[in-house]
Parts: C-alpha cells; structure tokens; sequence
C-alpha cells in the first residue's frame, strides 16, 4: 500500500528521536507531525486526525497508558492505531512480538533505538488494517 500522505503523529519527549523519526518516515512517504509531551500530543491527535501514533511510555506529565485513556476515550481518536515506544523493553530480547497491555488491549512496543524496518512494517500493516473496507 502507498503510504504517500499518510500521516503520523509521533508524541516523544526527546528531539533526538523526533528527528531520526521525521527522516525515516519522510524517506517511507509518510507526512508527519510531533508533540514533546502528552496534552500537545492529545490535542494534535484531535485536530490533525493521524492515521497513526507512535507514542513514547515515558513522558514528562503523563505516561504514556493514560495517553492512550484518554485517546481512547474520546470519539474523535478512539479508532487511531498506536504503536508504543519505550526505553523500558530490552533490545536483546525483543523478538518484535511485544505488548504494553491497556485497559485490556494489547498495543504493540518497541524498544529504543528503534528497529525501523520491522517498525515501519507494522505501520504500513495497522493504516493498511483500518483503511480496508468492512464486507
């Protein structure tokens, strides 16, 4: 699927990761837009509507669980795929089949540095998902 003009809203408190995540996905076609903590991140989901978010755990203010409360909460963002990110996962044990649990729902983690081939896999799977039409 052409991921041109897709966009992503990546909600991380570290620019670093900001900026190796805008090349990436420029280079995939993606558009793409960031906030540097959780309220900039809930308000940019509501007026940009992504198509995804990458959401990092550990924010400043809010974790990244009541991120994802309050996303799914709200009518407007509810049906926004998430992909966490976290320092929190080891990378030498991931085997790329990780879940931070959510009320319930298993959301796919990455750890950080991100492996970006199997990252943007999984992106292109979940706006793919939710773009099919229901038969």
């Amino acid at each position: 699927m052409d991921m041109q003009g897709k966009k992503i809203l990546i909600i991380d408190d570290h620019p670093i990761m900001h900026r190796e995540l805008e090349k990436v996905l420029a280079k995939e076609g993606f558009q793409f837009t960031g906030a540097f903590e959780a309220m900039g991140g809930l308000r940019k989901a509501k007026e940009e509507s992504p198509d995804l978010i990458l959401l990092d755990v550990m924010l400043p203010e809010y974790d990244g669980k009541q991120v994802v409360r309050s996303l799914k909460s709200d009518p407007e963002t509810k049906d926004i795929p998430i992909i966490f990110m976290t320092v929190t996962l080891s990378k030498k044990d991931d085997v790329f089949d990780k879940t931070i649990e959510v009320e319930g729902v298993a959301y796919p983690a990455f750890p950080k540095p991100l492996n970006y081939p199997k990252v943007i896999g999984l992106m292109k799977e979940l706006i793919s998902a939710r773009e099919k039409p229901i038969a």
